[in-house]
């Protein structure tokens, strides 16, 4: 099986249809940061017959507990089935089933039965950090995809990101209007750091490294219903290469740990007491660093119950030991090599519905 990720937008990504009107789109977006939805299925490129990709060479595969898969134009399209959608026998025992292409999410937009008279194609599909609204089928049954700015190709829609948690999905949107940055860079010769954010809504992070404060609320009091929290790291530490994501879900008082570090594969889990929600007035901006950065950091955390973590993972990563007890090991600074890039978002759910939306970004070189 070959998964080539730059034949995508030449294949399943190839057509567009513009929106019917700004004021659909903006509903749209309000829409889908509105609540969670449903992964419903994962889509994949598979070569069928080992001769390259061709237009059909794609499975759909439901998230369900049945598994159903299906080929995409596996047989001639009807006005009942617009994209020949085959159900498939079993799922091919070479496809790569932990990596989807993307995924697809109905969510069931009430314009599209107002503008289309129809539900049937009110679906995103989420791929590569980007979202796209599916619209409909073409003449040759390809997927139609919504053209936001109407220059007659395929937009991902603008100002949306979002946070997968298990079978759900979670959308922010983020107008460019209430977008504020911060960045901070720090060059010692020996020693390279940078250190930069993105954040909307009533919770603000503050990049600077010499910073007294890093949260702050900017309203008298906020009570947070949920926090989804998705690291992302890359690091050379000693010529050793490792990756890894880390997904943290305050509510149920667990994280999901996927990575590998010298040629060690890791998938894990950690359990702790759940935090939320909790309500924070504007100058206890202790207990809001508390909440959104020392939760979930490792054995270390009172609030720490169990891991099906092995040990290497705390001592090669300089962070708690199994037993709790920190690691002598864990000072990194004499290190010979370190070369790092962490990317963390955060989505945080207010008790009004409202989505704060937090990036950071850190680069580390020695």
């Amino acid at each position: 099986m070959r998964i080539v990720s730059l034949l995508f937008g030449s294949l399943a990504l190839s057509y567009a249809m513009s929106a019917p009107s700004s004021t659909y789109v903006d509903a749209l977006k309000n829409f889908l940061s509105s609540k969670k939805f449903t992964i419903n299925g994962l889509f994949y490129m598979y070569d069928f017959d080992h001769n390259g990709i061709d237009p059909n060479d794609w499975i759909y595969i439901t998230n369900d507990d049945q598994h159903n898969a299906f080929r995409l134009l596996g047989k001639t399209p009807t006005d009942a089935n617009a994209f020949g959608w085959l159900p498939l026998n079993s799922i091919p025992s070479d496809l790569e089933i932990t990596k989807p292409t993307g995924y697809f999410i109905f969510i069931n937009f009430p314009q599209d039965q107002t503008y289309f008279h129809t539900n049937s194609f009110s679906w995103i599909y989420v791929s590569q950090g980007k979202v796209y609204k599916l619209m409909g089928s073409n003449a040759h049954h390809n997927f139609d995809y919504l053209d936001e700015n109407r220059d007659g190709r395929l937009d991902a829609l603008s100002n949306i990101t979002y946070t997968i948690n298990d079978k759900t999905i979670q959308f922010a949107y983020t107008s460019s209007e209430q977008k504020q940055e911060c960045e901070d860079v720090r060059d010692f010769g020996r020693l390279y750091m940078k250190s930069s954010s993105w954040y909307i809504g009533n919770i603000s992070y503050n990049c600077k490294f010499d910073a007294d404060t890093k949260w702050q609320l900017n309203i008298d009091t906020i009570t947070i219903t949920d926090i989804n929290k998705q690291e992302e790291g890359k690091f050379w530490l000693d010529n050793n290469y490792g990756e890894g994501t880390t997904t943290y879900n305050y509510a149920k008082g667990e994280v999901h740990i996927v990575g590998k570090y010298k040629n060690q594969t890791i998938n894990c889990y950690e359990y702790y007491h759940p935090i939320v929600p909790i309500t924070i007035n504007q100058n206890e901006s202790d207990i809001l660093e508390n909440v959104m950065e020392n939760w979930g950091e490792g054995p270390c955390d009172p609030n720490f119950i169990r891991s099906t973590c092995p040990a290497w993972y705390y001592e090669s990563l300089g962070d708690c030991t199994i037993d709790g007890q920190q690691n002598s090991n864990a000072d990194t600074s004499t290190a010979k090599s370190i070369d790092a890039q962490v990317k963390i978002y955060w989505n945080v759910h207010e008790d009004n519905g409202k989505v704060d939306k937090i990036y950071t970004e850190n680069i580390f070189r020695k």
